[in-house]
């Protein structure tokens, strides 16, 4: 039966299926700048480099040139990805300036693993810290971080959608503006640096909705440098 043929294929109409979808997914996230769904598939670039490499060799030992000359074709867009990521690209300082490092990453609430948190943060110890969803818990067990920045803002709310700011640098102004329908926080810091001032964003917006026509998460628009020229010309 031809259903049966098609879930049970012989091994190599097996592995041409299986490398015609190694080829098609790398590609739909290469597309994910048009499509935040398609954006989905670049989470999975060591699977596709894996799944790419045995249909390739495959082809190869079963002499079907083409399929292998597509699947070699393909197999450059999880390397590509995967280069990209670790190697490191070469910092050019402005001259007479000095580098600033800022860190964010997302705790997660049900997180314990305050003390990896606090080690690796000492470790690399950065000039600013944005960190989402701390609670009270998290802001007690990142007190610490006070000694070496002394700078810190702490926006506690109930649920997922609190932060903690901790900086060396001294903070000028702060302001916490809710934003969208579920008026979300977005902290805005100015902050003295070398010789200049700078103003920082930090927020943790909601994932995209599916459901159209309707702002239910945050606008990153309101962070568009010429509203803010706007707003403070006024």
């Amino acid at each position: 039966m031809r259903w049966r043929s098609f879930l049970f294929p012989k091994p190599k109409a097996l592995v041409l299926r299986l490398a015609i979808l190694g080829s098609l997914l790398p590609i739909l996230g290469w597309c994910g700048g048009s499509y935040w769904i398609f954006d989905l598939f670049n989470h999975f670039q060591w699977q596709y480099l894996c799944l790419l490499g045995v249909a390739f060799v495959t082809l190869l030992c079963t002499r079907e040139w083409r399929f292998a000359a597509l699947a070699s074709l393909c197999l450059a867009i999880p390397l590509t990805r995967i280069g990209l990521g670790v190697v490191d690209s070469p910092y050019q300082p402005f001259p007479g300036g000095k580098p600033l490092r800022i860190t964010s990453f997302n705790v997660l609430t049900a997180n314990t693993r305050y003390g990896d948190a606090l080690s690796w943060i000492h470790k690399t110890m950065p000039d600013v810290i944005f960190l989402p969803e701390v609670d009270e818990e998290w802001a007690a067990q990142l007190r610490p971080l006070q000694g070496s920045h002394p700078y810190v803002v702490e926006h506690i709310v109930e649920g997922n959608f609190g932060f903690a700011c901790y900086s060396k640098l001294p903070i000028l102004e702060q302001e916490i503006i809710p934003c969208g329908e579920l008026e979300l926080p977005l902290l805005k810091l100015r902050l003295q640096g070398e010789g200049k001032t700078f103003v920082f964003f930090g927020a943790h917006p909601v994932p995209p909705a599916m459901s159209s026509g309707r702002g239910n998460g945050m606008s990153f628009s309101v962070l568009s440098p010429r509203r803010w020229r706007r707003k403070r010309t006024r």
